[in-house]
């Protein structure tokens, strides 16, 4: 139970951290430009 949770929040941390690099990314891009 415990370990389903903690790969849950793995999963969740994961997803929000390329969602950050999606975003810094688009940034990024639109400083370039």
């Amino acid at each position: 139970m415990a370990l389903k949770h903690h790969n849950r929040r793995k999963k969740e941390a994961e997803q929000s951290s390329r969602r950050y690099s999606t975003i810094t990314y688009k940034e990024a891009t639109k400083g370039w430009s």
